[in-house]
């Protein structure tokens, strides 16, 4: 019997309650300027009832709007334009939802992918399915640039690693499903799209 937590201090604890409550980022728009320069639009962490909603992200290095290690939390109604990572999402999150975005990928000479979910690059003995009740629903991916590869080109949609994750009623035009880890993954779904 385990009578402490195996976590470090310093860790994220699924077990804590998290500091970061109900949070609202509304109607703002984001715009990097030069990419080169910045990282994320709207990045959260263990933050939990968080709404990140009708907002304009544009042209971020890094991710557009990200959810690390969250709980209850939604992005819906956004806009987001070539960014490297436009929707994402990274590591022991539970019931988030991205619903009703509008995601425009067009760049050839760099990365701009719909939707990226952590996953565990397959390292040797590692599953991780921290990430659960994962929603993608309702979301309109449209990419119209000519590279397409699933890290360095325009269009993909990196499924990730996940205890549960469904993807339905999206529109996708001109993108790729990438599910690299299928180990990694207890439930999904596709459907309706």
């Amino acid at each position: 019997v385990v009578t402490e937590s195996v976590f470090p201090p310093t860790s994220l604890d699924p077990t804590r309650e998290m500091k970061g409550k109900r949070i609202l980022i509304a109607g703002n728009i984001v715009n990097a300027g030069d990419a080169k320069k910045t990282a994320g639009g709207i990045w959260v962490s263990a933050v939990q009832d968080c709404q990140i909603v009708n907002n304009h992200v544009e042209e971020y290095d890094d991710v557009g709007i990200d959810f690390e290690g969250s709980r209850n939390c939604i992005a819906d109604s956004n806009t987001l334009v070539n960014n490297s990572r436009n929707l994402a999402m990274f590591g022991n999150c539970k019931n988030v939802t991205f619903s009703n975005n509008t995601i425009y990928m067009t760049k050839d000479g760099g990365p701009s992918v719909g939707f990226l979910n952590t996953y565990s690059n397959a390292y040797k003995n590692i599953t991780d399915r921290r990430n659960t009740d994962i929603f993608v629903t309702g979301n309109t991916f449209n990419c119209t640039a000519e590279r397409y590869d699933v890290f360095n080109g325009s269009g993909s949609i990196i499924v990730g690693t996940a205890k549960r994750i469904v993807f339905r009623n999206n529109v996708f035009i001109n993108c790729m499903f990438a599910t690299h880890y299928c180990d990694d993954l207890e439930s999904i779904e596709i459907a309706n799209n």
